[in-house]
């Protein structure tokens, strides 16, 4: 009888134990309602937001500008220096906004005038050619290039003589005209940091200036050396672009030069360049196909001004959209390009627009990555 009476007890304090259990959470819920609406604190409120680091209202920018500002992204391929895009890289993230913003104005009022920029065959600010999005890709850039001066090792072009740059290279005039000075910007600066950004310009047209003068050089000697060994070569992507839509310069925005020729030229045109005394000159360290020819003698600065020779047959795979290549200039040297039908088939949105939607082909292909991995994608 005792055994029994002490079972009975532990089993009411186990039943007293989950009836307890059980009762928390309906008396928490009950609680919670009892409270009045407007004294909880909406998560989604404006008031309860708070701006994390790197955040970007971008609420208030559509308000005040009709135009969405993206925080900057590191996903996209860069120069060593971090400070530029490559030209199919800036038209392919500029054409996901193309065909909201073709229209709308610079509302920030962070570009010059239009009235009082003036009318260039090499590059056009008409809304039309160069949306919105896509100014914000070069302004975005202009500003890392002045931020990172120093630090990216550009004040070695401090002491360049950049006088002729106008008749030179006359795309770089572009720069001039990116970015306003204004009056708000000139009360927040000390009398000497004044004196060093009175014109925001200044850097990136400088930078523009020496590396396409060296680019439009190195050029012309490398096709120089293909012609005189009889190497069937083409300007190739963004200079080939240049060439046709930039009326015979380089790209403004770009800071390469892209040549490419047959893969059965790959070992003569090794011979040729190799061990020559003017430009530094190697094969690509992942084991790309294509070989590196530098504006310096010993290939540095790393990133300096470069050339690169394409031999991957995705360039020369499909003839009926290459050939019969055509005559083009650039600089006013006579050389040659991809028909005009690759430039149509490319670019299916508009070659002639900024970031006319960047296309690699109508096929797939096998490419050879860093020398060791087979891929298929869009060619």
């Amino acid at each position: 009888m005792a055994k029994s009476t002490r079972f009975t007890k532990i089993l009411l304090v186990l039943l007293l134990i989950c009836f307890t259990m059980a009762m928390i959470p309906l008396l928490s819920l009950g609680f919670i309602k009892s409270k009045s609406p407007s004294t909880m604190p909406s998560l989604f409120s404006t008031s309860s937001m708070q701006t994390l680091p790197g955040d970007v209202n971008i609420r208030n920018e559509e308000n005040n500008s009709g135009l969405k500002k993206i925080p900057h992204s590191n996903k996209v391929k860069e120069d060593p220096d971090g400070l530029h895009n490559s030209v199919e890289d800036m038209d392919r993230n500029n054409n996901n906004n193309n065909n909201n913003n073709g229209n709308e104005e610079n509302a920030d009022e962070t570009l010059i005038p239009l009235t009082d920029i003036p009318k260039s065959p090499y590059y056009s600010f008409d809304p039309h050619i160069m949306s919105p999005s896509f100014l914000r890709n070069l302004q975005n850039s202009s500003k890392r290039i002045i931020k990172k001066w120093t630090r990216a090792h550009f004040d070695r072009y401090d002491s360049a003589d950049i006088s002729d740059c106008d008749i030179i290279t006359p795309e770089c005039s572009l720069h001039k005209y990116l970015l306003k000075y204004t009056a708000e910007e000139n009360e927040k600066e000390s009398e000497e940091e004044k004196e060093e950004v009175e014109d925001p310009n200044r850097l990136p047209y400088r930078k523009c200036c020496v590396e396409h003068k060296a680019l439009r050089d190195t050029t012309i000697w490398v096709v120089n050396q293909l012609k005189a060994a009889g190497i069937i070569y083409f300007l190739s992507t963004g200079t080939a672009l240049g060439a046709l839509r930039h009326a015979g310069v380089i790209i403004p925005w770009d800071t390469d030069v892209d040549i490419a020729i047959y893969p059965k030229d790959r070992v003569k045109v090794e011979k040729i360049f190799r061990g020559n005394k003017k430009h530094f000159f190697r094969k690509d360290p992942h084991g790309k196909p294509m070989f590196w020819v530098y504006h310096s003698k010993d290939g540095y600065p790393v990133g300096g001004p470069h050339v690169e020779i394409f031999y991957d047959p995705v360039y020369t795979q499909f003839p009926h959209l290459l050939l019969p290549l055509q005559e083009c200039l650039f600089y006013n040297e006579s050389m040659m390009c991809p028909n005009v039908k690759q430039f149509e088939e490319w670019f299916p949105s508009g070659w002639k627009v900024y970031g006319g939607g960047h296309y690699n082909g109508p096929k797939s292909c096998t490419v050879r990555l860093n020398g060791k991995t087979i891929a298929k994608r869009r060619c």
